[in-house]
């Protein structure tokens, strides 16, 4: 089967879009990869690559990249809507049905007549990420994403979210349950598995993916409670993504607590062994509409890295850790973040090493190629209906 798959631009969304569509390429099918980038190659307007299987085409878009990673565009839209014109595909899917991704795919769908699977991640109008948007943004953009998210996913033959709070809202907008599909993050058994590598310090290292200075926000309460008095000289944390500016490592007073990594390609040995000494990994996220509406990537690469991860569950992730040995459940409050931190300091390190096979065992079932195979079987269900679901 041929598939086409839209992806906003740049860093927008892409783990979850690339390995969803490698997972569909293991499959055995042949899968087109849309995307878009602000430096051309060369002359070129569009640059085409294969990787494990997935056939790349960025266009190039001379927005900056800011923009271009929310998934807005116009020059990349009208490319890719030629360039899918004259390709034949079975199945489109797009991971995130708003902005310029979305529209590609409902220009093919209806000049095609093809199935449309739509995956819905965030919360991104009223009561979501919307309210926390500047004035102008709600003047001059608001209005159309607040419509067009839930539109987009009305058209839709399929809509995959990530969560039971999802499902309950596409449900409330009138979409048929019978078209929705909850798939969650999977995992990768391609990465090393850490829980054969035995750690032996004299400190906690805790291990955190994708810090930047807005995670600092989402983290507060847990940032207050490593660097107490308490813990000093037996707790460091260890941070992989963007450095921190100074004033903020300041505010949490991180300076002898915080190690910073920078980024790690996960697709690298050598940026994976930077995580080798981790202990335990954060997975921290207040509990409101944003977080029940999503489902973190983080948590998936955590255990497929064989480590513990110590986190504060909201909406699914009860669910997701329910009976399962690999996790440390702490409230939001800072007290109780010291209580369990102190509980881990006690424990003796081979627990440790348990906790991360058992988290590497429950990846086994949870993988990226597991997810896809869920997703075409979605895609079956939809055909066989689908008198009933196209509009």
């Amino acid at each position: 089967m041929n598939i086409l798959y839209l992806h906003l631009g740049i860093t927008g969304r892409w783990a979850r879009t690339f390995y969803m569509a490698r997972g569909l390429a293991r499959a055995g099918h042949n899968v087109t990869l849309l995307t878009a980038m602000n430096k051309p190659h060369g002359l070129k307007l569009w640059h085409t690559s294969i990787i494990d299987n997935v056939r790349i085409v960025e266009f190039y878009e001379p927005l900056p990249k800011k923009f271009l990673s929310k998934g807005f565009g116009f020059i990349s839209v009208i490319m890719k809507c030629v360039y899918a014109l004259y390709h034949q595909y079975e199945l489109v899917v797009c991971d995130g049905g708003t902005r310029s991704a979305g529209i590609v795919c409902r220009f093919y769908r209806y000049t095609h007549n093809t199935i449309y699977i739509s995956e819905w991640w965030d919360f991104l109008g009223k009561d979501g990420y919307l309210d926390n948007k500047s004035l102008i943004y709600k003047i001059l953009y608001g209005w159309w994403e607040n419509y067009i998210e839930i539109r987009d996913k009305q058209v839709a033959d399929g809509v995959v979210v990530l969560s039971n709070f999802m499902r309950q809202r596409a449900i409330e907008h009138n979409i048929d349950d019978k078209k929705i599909e909850i798939i969650q993050g999977g995992t990768m058994q391609e990465l090393i598995d850490m829980s054969l590598i035995s750690t032996n310090h004299s400190t906690l290292n805790l291990g955190y993916i994708g810090m930047n200075n807005r995670e600092c926000s989402l983290l507060e309460n847990f940032l207050y409670a490593i660097t107490d008095e308490k813990f000093h000289g037996k707790v460091k944390f260890h941070t992989y993504g963007s450095y921190l500016d100074k004033n903020i490592i300041e505010k949490y007073g991180l300076k002898d607590v915080i190690v910073e990594h920078g980024w790690v390609n996960l697709s690298s040995v050598v940026d994976i062994i930077k995580l080798k000494d981790i202990d335990v990994f954060v997975q921290f996220l207040p509990d409101n509409n944003m977080a029940k509406a999503g489902f973190p990537n983080k948590l998936g690469e955590y255990i497929s890295l064989g480590r513990a991860v110590i986190l504060a569950p909201y909406g699914d992730l009860w669910q997701f850790i329910h009976d399962r040995e690999g996790f440390f459940v702490i409230e939001r409050d800072i007290e109780s973040i010291k209580e369990k931190i102190s509980e881990i300091l006690a424990m003796d390190r081979k627990k440790l090493a348990c906790m991360g096979k058992s988290s590497r065992e429950y990846a086994k079932m949870l993988t990226w190629e597991n997810k896809a195979k869920q997703m075409l079987l979605f895609y079956q269900r939809i055909l066989s209906k689908d008198n009933v679901f196209r509009e």
